[in-house]
């Protein structure tokens, strides 16, 4: 996809639920940070094309970095434009989370 004349990536989905599944139900899309909201985003798509009614959850919205300025998570826990480490990646060490000293 191109968005303002830069391209990005979109998630490839291994799996998916089927369509009727989906179809006439509410769905709640979560997600931890809503960084570009890239891949809230391109869910919640999905699910609303198979005739789900999509909400989205994310724990840390940073509006300032959206790719999706239309958009917002339907609900979020707090607006951010912090670097968030949360607690399951401190095993990944410094380097894997980007933390340098």
């Amino acid at each position: 996809q191109i968005h303002d004349g830069e391209r990005f990536a979109v998630p490839d989905f291994i799996q998916f639920p089927e369509d009727e599944l989906l179809e006439g139900r509410r769905i709640l899309v979560v997600d931890d940070v809503w960084t570009r909201g890239r891949n809230t985003v391109t869910v919640a798509s999905r699910v609303d094309a198979a005739g789900g009614k999509p909400d989205t959850c994310v724990l840390h919205y940073k509006p300032a970095s959206s790719l999706y300025p239309g958009h917002t998570p339907t609900y979020y826990a707090a607006v951010t434009d912090a670097y968030v480490v949360y607690p399951w990646e401190l095993d990944r060490g410094p380097e894997a989370i980007g933390m340098w000293n």
